[in-house]
């Protein structure tokens, strides 16, 4: 898998499978061709804009582990354009997501999966932004959000889906809540203490969207 280090505001990826290194808190990605992209995110604050240009296809997948105070995530779905961005992110201290995901052409699959955990006493307020103009024309748009809130922690999930056009397939799931006590009694059961059991349900919950290479990604920083 290439590594990429991206040190500019403005970059572009072509037909890649890789691992990338965002170091400015704002950048332009432009996706052309088939590309798979790992992040392992580390940016205390960052602007994100996406460019899924036409006849492209996007599998991002984006983790954070207690790394980031405010994300704005922007994707621009250009005809013929197929992403599906994951984001699974783990945070001990107040953070906000920001997705704003635009359908403005036609013939465009969009999928946007979030899975996040607030620790202790953190806060994370998740916001996705789903635009579908006027006009277009055989779109698909899904979004499945989800949060898990462990102590005191709390998550407030707003999914907004503004839909302008009758010829798309809209579909999105929001969901929040503890981890389950029967997951906790099998685990138990199985002789596995208390604070692991929780740890393998949370491991399990965040990678539940990412693929395998990123799982083993994340596995090596932890």
């Amino acid at each position: 898998m290439n590594i990429i280090n991206i040190n500019t505001n403005d970059f572009e990826i072509n037909n890649e499978n890789c691992k990338i290194i965002i170091n400015n808190d704002e950048v332009n990605l432009r996706i052309n061709g088939n590309s798979t992209i790992y992040d392992f995110n580390e940016c205390d604050n960052l602007k994100l804009k996406i460019d899924v240009l036409e006849n492209s296809s996007l599998n991002y997948y984006m983790f954070s582990n207690n790394k980031f105070k405010n994300k704005i995530i922007e994707i621009n779905n250009y005809e013929n354009s197929i992403t599906n961005f994951n984001y699974s992110f783990i945070n001990n201290d107040s953070c906000k997501l920001i997705i704003n995901n635009n359908i403005t052409k036609n013939n465009i699959k969009s999928n946007i999966r979030v899975r996040g955990v607030a620790l202790e006493n953190a806060t994370a307020i998740i916001d996705s932004n789903g635009r579908v103009t006027e006009k277009t024309l055989n779109n698909e748009f899904n979004e499945d959000l989800r949060g898990l809130n462990l102590e005191n922690g709390f998550i407030k999930i707003n999914p907004n889906m503004f839909i302008d056009s009758n010829d798309v397939i809209a579909n999105h799931n929001s969901t929040i809540g503890n981890i389950n006590k029967d997951y906790l009694f099998y685990l138990n059961s199985k002789g596995i203490e208390n604070n692991a059991a929780k740890r393998l349900i949370i491991s399990g919950f965040l990678k539940s969207i990412l693929n395998s290479d990123m799982n083993e990604i994340i596995d090596k920083n932890n």
